[in-house]
């Protein structure tokens, strides 16, 4: 499995680009920020993107949403509980600030128990309410991507 850790944006923020070297399909997790630095790992790891997920709603975690949508061709995911957070004043404003544009529509929600497959490995959703309504937390065996849920 590939776990590449980045640290993005001006608020040091890590998105989590996660792969499957077998089948080359990835998930994205909360990209903002440092567009071109992610989409390199990307191309790096010759990944297609099979899902952009966010662990939550805040600006700082999904302000790169329409700019991987569009170059990668992915589907959003998150929880329906954080989907209002994507279309927010306040996230909008915040989301330019960061140079990004506002989040498209989900595809799709996150619940607790769903599970999520690339390649051979199975990512499991758990739901984590606190830090908002809701927070995800991913866990594989041996990983688990909080977000903000471990703040």
């Amino acid at each position: 499995m590939i776990i590449e850790q980045i640290l993005v944006s001006k608020l040091w923020v890590f998105c989590y680009l996660l792969g499957d070297e077998r089948s080359s399909e990835g998930i994205l997790v909360d990209p903002a920020g440092d567009y071109k630095k992610i989409f390199q790992k990307i191309k790096e790891h010759k990944l297609t993107i099979k899902w952009v997920i966010n662990t939550h709603g805040h600006f700082d975690h999904t302000s790169g949403n329409a700019y991987f949508l569009n170059k990668t061709n992915a589907k959003l995911l998150i929880h329906k509980a954080d989907e209002i957070w994507l279309r927010g004043r306040m996230s909008r404003l915040f989301t330019r600030v960061m140079g990004g544009r506002t989040s498209p529509e989900p595809d799709g929600y996150l619940e607790d128990g769903n599970e999520l497959i690339i390649g051979d490995t199975i990512f499991k959703v758990i739901h984590t309410p606190g830090h908002s309504r809701g927070s995800i937390c991913l866990y594989t065996s041996g990983h688990v991507f909080t977000g903000d849920t471990l703040f």
